[in-house]
C-alpha cells in the first residue's frame, strides 16, 4: 500500500483544492498509463522487458523502494507530491523505454508477414 500511496495519490476523490486536483489528474493520468502498459504487454512480458535490461531494471528498483520510502514516511498530500519528484523520471523513462521495446517487438513480427504476402502475390502474378 505504502508503494500505491508514494505513486498515485492523491486520488482524484480525495482532491479538496484546485492544486490537489491537478495532482490528482496527473496520478490518474500516471495509474492509466501503468494499467495501460501492464494490460498491453501482459504481466509476463511486463517483467521479461524488465529483466532484460540493466537500465530497466535499475529504475523500476529505484522507483519501487523510493515510492514505499515517500509512501511511509508522508502522510501530507502536499509533502507526497514533492518527496515523489525524484523518482517520476525514472518511473517515465521506464515506461517509455518498454513501450519503444514492445513497438519494436510488434514491428519485428508484422515484417515477416510483409514479406510472405508480397511473396505471394509475386507468385500469383
Amino acid at each position: 500500500m505504502a508503494i500505491i500511496a508514494g505513486m498515485y495519490r492523491p486520488f482524484l476523490w480525495e482532491a479538496r483544492n484546485p492544486v490537489m486536483l491537478i495532482s490528482g489528474l496527473e496520478n490518474f493520468i500516471l495509474l492509466m498509463m501503468t494499467l495501460w502498459l501492464l494490460l498491453k504487454l501482459k504481466v509476463i512480458r511486463f517483467f521479461q522487458y524488465i529483466f532484460s535490461d540493466p537500465i530497466l531494471l535499475f529504475s523500476m528498483i529505484f522507483t519501487i523502494f523510493f515510492m514505499f520510502a515517500v509512501g511511509m514516511a508522508s502522510a501530507n498530500f502536499g509533502a507526497l507530491v514533492r518527496y515523489r519528484i525524484p523518482a517520476m523520471p525514472f518511473f517515465a523513462a521506464s515506461v517509455f523505454i518498454m513501450l519503444d521495446k514492445y513497438n519494436q517487438y510488434k514491428k519485428a513480427q508484422e515484417l515477416p508477414e510483409k514479406e510472405e504476402d508480397e511473396e505471394e502475390e509475386r507468385e500469383e502474378e
